[in-house]
């Protein structure tokens, strides 16, 4: 952030600096970081700053910043901050304001969009003077579900939610370190050269309104304050009898409550999605493992809470355990709820329930169920289909969510995919590792789709899935604010091991017929402790480890992934990372702090887990270590990074004591944002184009999830690979990684 012209050095020019979130909800607050950057930077609207006069002693310079907007955003400031910039450093001050969308539309607001632009103001002054200007414009929008519910009853408001806190008189200045803001997750600069000019006055007007505001402000704070309202602690509720017998009619009661419900073991707080109101609806759906429900009562239903007359609603439910497997006295059987808002599923609660055969009989010690939290940051990015999948034994049981109004199954789907899974994946990897580059391919790899496709139908040979994924993608389609047809899919699974993504709908002929061609398709495991999956990942540094393998017999050379680390260090200045154990444990954990780690490896699945990883350079008895799953989970990582393996058969999850596991869960259990993972051979070549083309298209603006479905469009019948179909992708399907 160089402060002066390349020949004046009596003057002084910079570029005003907004970084702001790029879209808000209605009646949610948030931060605005103002500052200035250097010449060369172009990516913010600007007429620039400029000081033609400034005497060339003063190291130190004291502007004010005005910050202004619609009559849609409220900003909490009494009095104008003193931002100080330095000459000759890269390390200026930036202040920061608090904004509270208010949630009022303009005039030309399009209710059946549910989104309109606001523009704020940044205004410079030196001495009273303005000296630049700089603005930036953010997108309110209204989830699926709330710009639904407000068209369809005329009683909702849409200044409905938390008012803002009371206004600090100024806001302190925070270091701006390295031309990087360090309180946002994304950073915009100066568009161009400072505009030669005289600096103009600072209109009287403009004093007038500072004071102005700061009376109605401070006006509008004291009646909102007596209002204001923090929202309560809860806990999710799933409370039943510890044991119960067959044939017995017994109460589930199910919602949210101020306390953990006795038999839910370590359960935390839900963590509601900021902007949420006071007033909204809880979607609770509740999964039995052999429970009969009773006569006329449904699984699915919604709550209303109220922070003041009804913070924590329940509803119950009857249950009566089934019969018992022949020949056992008593057994344990789960039951599962989730909990969701506007179609993001905030919360996941288990408890484990004992059967007996007769009251007479000992019921059998349970183990405890953890509880998962897996809230969406904002409510504006939820998935547009949420796939729920429990794993009980040899079954799965699945349940959809949604925010847009669908029509949705109003009981669970059971599902089978045989009483292996784990063994289903082997030889799903055996039959495209045989398979690939043969005439067959094709054919295998829609057979295989075929028979997932199936087994989404449910045991009952339902349809629901299909259907409701046809109507979703049917309803976002209709939407002109989507950046293209494509639904957003998150599928949370217990169950480690089937490729979801690969199913085909029964009878679909089409050219891409696979899920994660027709949708983008993201996966996150239910039992990781880090949750939940992000939306949105600032990207700064690029590491990239690849591996040379000259001298090792056991391992091939890999000359085209060097050249795919080459590309990288080209276009994102990716830092090179030796292909080591203490090197890569060191990228892991910080050491460089990177926000991408992308891996061009050798890699392999091993049933036994002793080589099960991905393969290094450094030897250890004659043979190359090897970085397994367990050793991953040892190492602290920092920063949430997003990690790309590109290396062979290490998207595959493991089961390790019960947990999610395999290489790619493992990044995720130590906190990566998001992983990509093929789950069998890759071809050298395609896996280069493949890893390219995502960087292309993620850091030029395209989630994630979107980016990988269109590689993945790539394979059709005449395919000479599949290599395009084999990447599993870990993450939010709308993920943002927003490239400073």
């Amino acid at each position: 952030m160089a402060a002066g012209g390349d020949d004046d050095t009596s003057g002084f020019a910079a570029f005003p600096v907004i970084e702001a979130p790029v879209t808000v909800d209605p009646a949610q607050r948030f931060e605005v970081a103002v500052g200035v950057d250097g010449e060369g930077l172009r990516h913010t609207v600007s007429e620039g700053i400029e000081l033609a006069d400034l005497d060339p002693h003063i190291q130190t310079v004291q502007l004010k910043v005005l910050l202004t907007g619609p009559s849609q955003f409220v900003v909490e400031a009494t009095e104008l901050p003193v931002l100080k910039v330095t000459r000759g450093t890269l390390d200026h001050d930036a202040v920061v304001f608090r904004l509270w969308s208010a949630g009022r539309p303009p005039e030309t607001y399009d209710p059946e969009i549910g989104v309109w632009t606001a523009r704020i103001t940044a205004t410079f002054y030196h001495e009273e003077l303005i000296v630049g200007e700089g603005y930036r414009e953010i997108r309110v929008n209204e989830s699926p579900a709330r710009r639904h519910a407000r068209m369809s009853d005329a009683t909702l408001v849409m200044s409905e939610g938390p008012p803002p806190e009371a206004a600090a008189p100024a806001t302190e200045s925070a270091p701006i370190s390295g031309g990087r803001f360090s309180r946002l997750g994304r950073l915009f600069r100066g568009s161009g050269r400072a505009a030669h000019r005289q600096p103009s006055p600072m209109p009287e007007a403009v004093q007038d309104e500072a004071l102005e505001r700061e009376a109605l402000l401070q006006e509008a704070v004291d009646i909102l304050a007596e209002e204001q309202q923090e929202p309560p602690v809860s806990f999710a509720r799933l409370d039943a009898p510890a044991s119960v017998v067959v044939g017995e009619e017994f109460d589930l009661v199910f919602g949210l409550a101020p306390k953990p419900s006795r038999g839910v073991a370590e359960a935390d707080p839900v963590r509601l999605p900021p902007g949420t109101p006071s007033r909204y609806e809880l979607a609770v759906h509740v999964v039995a493992f052999g429970f009969a429900l009773g006569e006329g009562e449904v699984w699915r239903h919604k709550l209303l809470v109220d922070w003041d007359e009804q913070p924590f609603p329940s509803a119950s439910i009857h249950l009566t355990a089934g019969d018992l497997p022949f020949g056992e006295e008593a057994a344990g059987r789960v039951i599962k709820a989730t909990f969701g808002i506007d179609g993001n599923t905030v919360a996941v609660a288990t408890r484990a329930v004992a059967v007996v055969g007769t009251v007479d009989i000992q019921p059998p010690k349970l183990p405890d169920h953890r509880f998962s939290d897996v809230a969406i940051p904002t409510s504006d990015i939820a998935p547009d289909l949420t796939v729920h999948l429990f794993e009980e034994g040899d079954r799965l049981w699945m349940t959809l969510g949604s925010p847009w109004p669908i029509d949705l199954p109003r009981e669970e789907v059971e599902i089978r995919i045989g009483s292996r899974p784990d063994e289903f994946v082997r030889h799903l990897v055996d039959k495209m590792n045989a398979a690939e580059g043969q005439e067959e391919m094709w054919d295998v790899l829609r057979g295989i789709g075929s028979d997932i496709g199936k087994a989404l139908r449910g045991r009952r040979q339902r349809n629901e899935f299909w259907e409701t994924l046809a109507a979703t993608i049917a309803t976002v389609g209709r939407d002109p604010q989507r950046e293209s047809d494509a639904a957003t899919v998150l599928i949370l699974s217990d169950e480690p091991y089937v490729p979801w993504e690969l199913a085909i709908e029964p009878l679909d002929a089409e050219d891409t017929p696979f899920l994660a061609q027709r949708v983008a398709v993201g996966r996150w495991p239910l039992d990781t402790t880090v949750l939940p999956p992000p939306h949105e990942k600032a990207i700064g540094p690029v590491a990239v480890v690849a591996g040379d393998y000259e001298g090792i017999a056991t391992w091939g050379q890999l000359p085209l992934a060097i050249e795919e680390a080459d590309e990288l260090g080209v276009r994102y200045a990716a830092q090179r990372i030796a292909a080591t154990y203490g090197a890569v444990k060191g990228a892991i954990s910080g050491r460089p702090l990177t926000d991408v780690l992308h891996m061009a490896l050798h890699g392999q699945y091993d049933q036994s887990d002793a080589a099960d990883g991905l393969i290094l350079v450094d030897l250890d008895r004659g043979e190359p270590k090897v970085l397994t799953a367990t050793a991953i989970k040892g190492i602290p990582m920092q920063g949430r990074p997003f990690v790309f393996l590109n290396a062979c058969q290490v998207g595959n999850g493991r089961e390790v004591l019960g947990l999610y596991g395999g290489i790619a869960a493992a990044f995720i259990d130590r906190g990566a944002c998001g992983v990509i993972a093929p789950l069998w051979n890759v071809r050298d070549d395609i896996a280069k184009e493949v890893a390219l083309t995502f960087y292309e298209d993620a850091f030029g603006g395209i989630s994630a999830g979107e980016a990988v479905r269109r590689n993945r469009q790539q394979f059709k019948e005449d395919a000479q690979t599949s290599t395009f179909m084999a990447y599993q992708y870990f993450g939010h399907p709308a993920l943002r990684l927003v490239k400073g």
